[in-house]
C-alpha cells in the first residue's frame, strides 16, 4: 500500500486554512472593534447588504475545507484503528522474534550452520521464562518475505507468487498458528498449505495429498492446512503461503521465534547474552518483541493520521474564530435592530435563536460544500485506507457532529449578548 501523502498538497492545505481564518475571523474582528459603536448602531438599515459581504464567503470556504480536512483525518484515523484491531492471524503477545546472520567465513557448510541452530534453540529454551522457541527461514516483520513461482494445477501454464517457509517442528505452535487440517510436515518432499493458498490452487477440492512444483526444483505433497496468516502486512490480504520442514541447508539469516510466560520485553535481554556466550562473534541484528514490530510497520499511517488530525483541529478552531467574528460583527451592527425586537416583545431565547441560526446557516453551508469536496479530496486517500470507504457514514456523521458543535460553540457568546442588549440603551441611542 502506497501511504505517501503529497507534502505540497498538506503544505496547501495549512496555506488556505490559515489564510482564511485570519481573512474570515481576524480581520473581521480588528474592524469591529475599530467601528465607533454609534456608527454600527446607524448601520443596521443595510444588514441585508451585510449578509452578502465577502467575509460570509470566506468563512464558508474555511468551512468546506475543514469538512474535507476532518473527512481525511477521521478516514485516516478509521482505517488505523482497524489497523490495529485486525488478527493477524499469529501471536504477538509475549513473542520475541531474533533475526541475526551466521558468517559464510565461521559457517560455511549446512552442517555447521545446523549445528549453531540446534544448540540456539536448545540455550533458548533453557531460559527461564521460556515456552517454546522455534527457528525459520522467515519472520513476521511485514519487510518482505521470500516468494517463489509455483505452478497452479487448475490452470497449467500459469505461476503464482507464494511465500514459503522452513522451519523447525514447532514453528506454528509457538505463533500460534492453527493447523486446521492434517498433520505437520515432517520429511523433504511434504507441505503444509495455508487456507489461502488452498483455495487459490485447488478451489472446492480437498487439498490433502496433491502435489506443487516449486519453480520446477521439487514437488511438494501437502499434508496439512495451516491459518492463514498476514505475512506481507497487516494492510495485506494473506498471501499464499507454503510451509516446509527444516532442510539440511539452512540459511545464513536464521530468524527464531521465542514465546514467553510473561513480558515479552523481559526476554530481551536473555536471549542477547544467551547469543553472546553461544558465539560472541556472530552479528544479531535485531531482537525485538513481535507486538513491536507491528506497531513499527504501522508508524507511518500512525504519524499520517495524527498530522492530519492536527491540520484540521487547527482548520476547526480558526473556523470557529471565523464565525465568531461575523456573527460578533453583525450583532454590534444590529444593536439597535434587536433592541426594537426586545422593545415589542421578542423573547430573548428568540433573539438567541435568530444569531444561532446564522452560524448554523453558514455551517449548512460548509458543509454541503465540503461533503462534496471531501468525495474528490478522499479519493487520494484510497489507497492508505483500510476496510473504509470514502464516504464511511461513521466518519461522515462525526464530522457533521464537531462542525455543528463547533459552530453552535462560537456563535453562543454574541447570540447571549445580543440577548442581554437593554432596549431603552438601543433606543436611545441614535
Amino acid at each position: 500500500m502506497d501511504i505517501r501523502i503529497s507534502l505540497p498538497v498538506l503544505l496547501f492545505a495549512t496555506a488556505v486554512s490559515l489564510a482564511s481564518g485570519l481573512a474570515a475571523g481576524l480581520v473581521p474582528a480588528i474592524l469591529a472593534g475599530r467601528r465607533d459603536p454609534v456608527d454600527g448602531i446607524k448601520g443596521y438599515k443595510h444588514d441585508a447588504k451585510i449578509r452578502h459581504r465577502p467575509g460570509d464567503a470566506l468563512v464558508v470556504a474555511q468551512l468546506a475545507l475543514t469538512v474535507v480536512l476532518l473527512s481525511g483525518a477521521g478516514l485516516l484515523g478509521h482505517s488505523f484503528w482497524r489497523l490495529v484491531t485486525v488478527d493477524p492471524g499469529y501471536r504477538s503477545k509475549d513473542v520475541v522474534s531474533v533475526r541475526m546472520w551466521l558468517p559464510k567465513l565461521r559457517y560455511p557448510t549446512g552442517t555447521s550452520r545446523s549445528v549453531y541452530v540446534a544448540r540456539a534453540l536448545e540455550r533458548f529454551r533453557a531460559i527461564p521464562g521460556v515456552i517454546g522457541a522455534a527457528v525459520s527461514t522467515s519472520a513476521p516483520d511485514f519487510a518482505g518475505e521470500l516468494s517463489f513461482n509455483v505452478a497452479n494445477p487448475t490452470h497449467p501454464g500459469v505461476h503464482e507468487l507464494t511465500v514459503i517457509t522452513e522451519s523447525s517442528l514447532d514453528f506454528l505452535d509457538v505463533l500460534g498458528i492453527p493447523l486446521k487440517r492434517g498433520r505437520w510436515a515432517k520429511s523433504v518432499g511434504s507441505a503444509v498449505i495455508s487456507e489461502a493458498g488452498a483455495r487459490l490452487y485447488f478451489p472446492g477440492e480437498d487439498p490433502l495429498g496433491k502435489v506443487l512444483t516449486d519453480e520446477g526444483r521439487r514437488d511438494l505433497t501437502i499434508v496439512g492446512v495451516a491459518g492463514d496468516t498476514r505475512q506481507m502486512g497487516l494492510n495485506q490480504d494473506p498471501p499464499p503461503q507454503l510451509y516446509l520442514p527444516l532442510g539440511p541447508d539452512p540459511t545464513y539469516y536464521p530468524n527464531f521465534v521465542v514465546r514467553t510466560s510473561g513480558p515479552a520485553t523481559a526476554m530481551v535481554a536473555p536471549l542477547r547474552q544467551s547469543l553472546e556466550e553461544l558465539d560472541p562473534g556472530t552479528p544479531v541484528y535485531d531482537i525485538a518483541p513481535v507486538s513491536a514490530m507491528i506497531a513499527k510497520s504501522l508508524a507511518t499511517q500512525r504519524s499520517y493520521a495524527v498530522a492530519l488530525g492536527v491540520f484540521a483541529f487547527a482548520a476547526l478552531a480558526l473556523a470557529a474564530i471565523g464565525i465568531y467574528g461575523l456573527v460578533a460583527t453583525s450583532v454590534a451592527r444590529r444593536t439597535r435592530e434587536i433592541g426594537i425586537r426586545i422593545a415589542l416583545g421578542a423573547e430573548r431565547e428568540n433573539v438567541m435563536g435568530l444569531v444561532l441560526r446564522r452560524g448554523v446557516m453558514l455551517a449548512g453551508l460548509g458543509l454541503v460544500i465540503g461533503l462534496g469536496g471531501s468525495v474528490l479530496g478522499t479519493r487520494a486517500l484510497k489507497s492508505m485506507l483500510f476496510q473504509v470507504g470514502a464516504g464511511d457514514p461513521l466518519v461522515l456523521g462525526a464530522v457533521t457532529v464537531a462542525l455543528f458543535s463547533a459552530t453552535l460553540a462560537a456563535t453562543y457568546f454574541p447570540a447571549r449578548r445580543a440577548a442581554s442588549v437593554d432596549p431603552l440603551v438601543a433606543l436611545r441611542t441614535d
